[in-house]
């Protein structure tokens, strides 16, 4: 029996890393965000996933207001696609996968709080959104933006993994979008990119952001400054000015408009 005994301490001595506290045991880093190539960034199918739990209460119109700003950014500009997903303590798909700036603004519309903040079945529906009900993901790469105002009840981590590594088309990049005090970044580093997450502040946005920490009086102004530095293919044209259209090829066409 003493034999037994030290040949068994003498296993689990040689093999620390299996032991339950150990770093490979309770540390898992989170698996790498796809990454976009500023030549796709025009031509994206995007889910919007929208938080509606009751810790909204009071700032729907916030919300709203900078989902549809992320819509107007997009549309009717570019060859974007863009579906609308709510969730709180479930998810629901309210919206599929479309270039109808009405149809996507009626059904940002009906947002309305109440629940609780469960990350994960919105995570797979919007995985679902862009795996089964997108466009062919070799002119039309996949991007999630996954909004919440607080820690979730659950980490997410496993659905966005599955969506961040998806083999069912291309994988799916996830960008976080913290809105106020209640969001923790770290959340948002287990659903996009770990500790190499981009955070956006302090780092300018850009093609490669992960994350964007905001508040609810400057998300829209965030949002479209962020969907600017991603893609920039038109320059609004001012009134009884120039017209100037960036091309997907980089040319400039101009259209003098006149009176």
């Amino acid at each position: 029996m003493k034999k037994l005994i030290q040949k068994f301490l003498a296993v689990i001595t040689a093999t620390p890393m299996l032991l339950i506290g150990s770093p490979a045991f309770i540390a898992q880093a989170a698996s790498a965000n796809p990454a976009l190539n500023p030549a796709d960034a025009c031509s994206l199918d995007i889910a919007l996933v929208l938080d509606k739990s009751g810790s909204i209460g009071g700032n729907e119109a916030e919300i709203k207001g900078a989902a549809k700003a992320v819509v107007n950014a997009f549309l009717p500009a570019t060859d974007t696609e863009l579906g609308v997903i709510f969730f709180d303590s479930t998810s629901a798909v309210v919206q599929p996968l479309t270039n109808n700036v009405t149809d996507l603004e009626t059904a940002i519309d009906t947002l309305s709080a109440g629940g609780g903040t469960f990350w994960g079945p919105a995570i797979d529906d919007g995985r679902t959104m862009l795996e089964v009900g997108d466009r062919d993901d070799a002119d039309h790469k996949d991007l999630m933006i996954m909004f919440s105002d607080g820690s979730p009840s659950d980490t997410g981590e496993a659905e966005a993994d599955a969506a961040k590594t998806s083999a069912s088309t291309m994988p799916i990049r996830i960008l976080g979008v913290g809105i106020g005090t209640g969001a923790a970044t770290s959340s948002f580093r287990t659903i996009t990119n770990g500790g190499s997450s981009v955070v956006s502040p302090p780092d300018a946005f850009g093609i490669d952001t992960d994350i964007v920490m905001s508040d609810f009086a400057t998300l829209e102004a965030d949002l479209v400054a962020l969907v600017n530095s991603l893609c920039d293919e038109t320059i609004p044209e001012e009134d009884g000015g120039d017209d100037t259209v960036i091309n997907k090829n980089s040319a400039y066409v101009k259209n003098v408009v006149s009176s």
